[in-house]
């Protein structure tokens, strides 16, 4: 990433954290919801950050991974990255039985 581009993100985080609509307070919605549940949204939002900060470096967590099993509703193939960049990843799946359909497309 380019120093410029460094600086747009920057820029960028920071303007997101001033805008009154992720505070609490400057948030209708959000203090709606709070009024409506009797306080468990806020709870439930604390809980889910405290969990990010443990296990997610911070970061918000983007998927509810409890729902995906290995062999019931997710699959694990062999793979290699061909190519790596800030943008993107090329991955190759390798084939794990004997026949494989071809799909053209």
């Amino acid at each position: 990433m380019t120093y410029q581009g460094k600086l747009c993100f920057v820029v960028d985080l920071c303007t997101s954290i001033a805008a009154p609509t992720n505070c609490l307070l400057g948030n209708p919605a959000a203090l709606q919801k709070a009024f409506d549940s009797g306080g468990a949204s806020l709870l439930r939002g604390t809980k889910n950050w405290v969990r990010d900060m443990l296990n997610n470096r911070g970061m918000p967590t983007q998927v509810n991974s409890s729902s995906f099993k290995v062999g019931e509703n997710l699959a694990l193939t062999p793979r290699s990255a061909l190519y790596r960049c800030e943008v993107f990843e090329l991955i190759e799946y390798r084939p794990v039985t004997e026949t494989v359909c071809e799909r053209c497309g």
